[in-house]
This record gives structure tokens, sequence and C-alpha cells, in this order.
């Protein structure tokens, strides 16, 4: 009797984990960089500066979310730095910076 009842409260936990992914997902595609991470990027890829603001915003959304589900490393004794990564998640997000939400994909460290 019991077995049913932990299958209700399993599927329960999943749904509302999987919600609640969304919902940070969507918040993290809304928000925009701290004026520093952003100036970096604008220093570090002055492309970026001739989008339309409308498309910069979602960039820094999109840049934003990437670095959240990205993890990455250097190799052979590199060190990433904070500006290394700005710059690979706004010249990666740009590709796709005016497409549908991409964030259910299933991504790598890199």
């Amino acid at each position: 009797m019991l077995i049913p009842y932990l299958l209700v409260l399993t599927l329960v936990i999943v749904a509302v984990r999987y919600w609640l992914k969304r919902q940070h997902r969507a918040r993290r595609l809304s928000s925009e960089m701290s004026p520093e991470d952003w100036a970096t990027v604008l220093r570090l890829f002055p492309i970026v500066a001739k989008l339309p603001s409308s498309l910069q915003t979602r960039l820094q959304g999109k840049a934003l979310l990437f670095l959240d589900q990205i993890d990455i490393y250097g190799r052979n004794g590199l060190v990433v730095t904070r500006d290394m990564e700005l710059t690979l998640a706004a010249q990666a997000c740009l590709l796709i910076v005016n497409s549908t939400p991409w964030y259910d994909l299933s991504l790598r460290p890199i």
C-alpha cells in the first residue's frame, strides 16, 4: 500500500524540481550582467556594441545562462579568467541571440 504513495511523492518532487529549474532559467534569461561584466564584454568583444539594445539585453541573459550551465576549464596550465569566460559566453551566445530559447539542451563543460 505504501508504494503508490511513494510513486506519487516521487512524481511530485520531480515535477517541482523541473518547474523550479525552468523558473531559474527564465529569470536568468531576463536578467542583465553587472555593469563591470558588461563593460568587459564591450571592451573585449566590441562588435556587441553595434547590436540594437534589445539584442544586447537578450545576449546578456543568454550569456549569463550559458555561464551558469557550462564549466570552462583551462588546459596545459591555462588559468581561465573572468574576462575569458565573459568573452567566450558572449561569442557563443551571439550565434543564437535572436533564436528561441535553447536552455533545454544538454550542454557539456568546455
